[in-house]
């Protein structure tokens, strides 16, 4: 495999992929892109912002220090987009108008999930709370039916988890997996059914089980592990008998935080974090050491069509500076429904920073492959 380039960017953080549309963010101003048939995006609409902070997001340095982008979207029936912020959830209309539909403060949404048809569970779009909760107050799931109600499915109680980082829709095992992080027992893959009536641990209190990106394959669930405290590694999560069992498939390079599926390719990235904090807050913003979970200061695609045979797409060197106060060095890919695109966005990568990259994916082996089986 190897990847073939399309178009770039630089300038906008890519939030959604609608076929061969993007939702592209800049602060909280939203645009749409349509790759190769627009020079540039055009406005969608303005998530409320303070006037400094819409000057400040067209620096990308304090874009990236203060955290401004708009991170995580994904469109409704009938067009409108589902846009979730620091400030919570909103409903940008096709004509442009703006309506917060709920307020997640502490939290916020780190990405929405969309499923229908699946067995014992009423269609929609749901989140998981996402934020730092090292006191691991109660953390909520929360789902929005085709009506626009939103409710609690599930709240983890206190002393159980820090926060969800994906929900994963599973209509071949009838369920909707959870992932949570990040530490001790908080890191999980829990099973959700019955329209989250029943949620139960599969695998806890591992850094094996800490996870962002999980992908429903024949016969369980493939994923990669997200630690900067341990080796990471790709994953096969297979029943066995009444049970499931971890096994692992190979190792990975770094943590693994954003993946995607590009028709029948999945597509895993990794990242470069810090090492763990070690609670002085000037001393822990400024470090500059990774942690020894993260095997090089590079960041790669990693990509597999059967789940067994994994194929380096790409390797990008990191910047410098220091990852908790600049943020973590990323190869961002968005939510996708449906598309033939790869699209994936550089945080802290030399090169690439900044830089919205579309790409297909050649799956036929070419001899100047990264490398056609992956081995860390």
């Amino acid at each position: 495999m190897r990847l073939r380039s399309v178009a770039s960017l630089r300038g906008y953080r890519p939030i959604f992929v609608d076929g061969r549309e993007l939702v592209v963010s800049r602060g909280a101003e939203i645009f749409a892109w349509r790759p190769g048939a627009e020079a540039e995006p055009r406005p969608l609409g303005r998530l409320e912002a303070p006037a400094w902070r819409r000057f400040a997001a067209h620096a990308p340095l304090a874009r990236r220090v203060l955290r401004l982008d708009t991170d995580v979207a994904i469109r409704l029936d009938g067009g409108d987009l589902l846009v979730g912020s620091r400030a919570g959830v909103h409903r940008l209309a096709r004509d442009g108008r703006v309506h917060r539909e709920l307020a997640t403060r502490p939290f916020r949404p780190f990405r929405f999930a969309r499923w229908a048809g699946i067995p014992g569970f009423r269609d929609g779009v749901g989140f998981g709370d996402y934020g730092p909760n090292m006191a691991r107050a109660p953390a909520s799931i929360h789902l929005r039916d085709e009506a626009g109600r939103w409710r609690v499915a599930h709240t983890f109680g206190a002393g159980t988890v820090e926060h969800v980082h994906a929900l994963v829709p599973d209509a071949a095992h009838g369920c909707v997996w959870i992932l949570t992080g990040d530490y001790g027992t908080a890191a999980g893959i829990w099973r959700a059914t019955d329209d989250f009536a029943h949620v139960e641990p599969i695998l806890r209190g591992t850094q094996l089980a800490r996870a962002c990106v999980a992908f429903p394959i024949e016969g369980g669930l493939l994923y990669a592990t997200d630690t900067h405290l341990e080796q990471n590694s790709i994953c096969r999560l297979e029943r066995d008998g009444a049970g499931w069992t971890p096994r692992r498939l190979g190792p990975m390079p770094g943590s693994c935080i954003y993946g995607g599926r590009v028709g029948d390719v999945m597509v895993f990235a990794t990242a470069v974090e810090p090492g763990a904090p070690t609670g002085f807050a000037p001393f822990d913003l400024l470090d500059p050491r990774i942690g020894p979970g993260i095997a090089r200061r590079a960041c790669d695609l990693v990509a597999t069509r059967d789940g067994a045979t994994f194929h380096r797409l790409a390797r990008a060197p990191t910047d410098l500076l220091p990852k908790r106060l600049f943020q973590f060095s990323a190869l961002v890919i968005p939510e996708a429904a449906s598309t033939d695109l790869l699209v994936t966005y550089g945080v802290g990568l030399r090169g690439r920073e900044d830089r919205l990259e579309v790409s297909t994916i050649d799956r036929e082996p070419h001899a100047d492959d990264l490398g056609t089986a992956f081995a860390g």
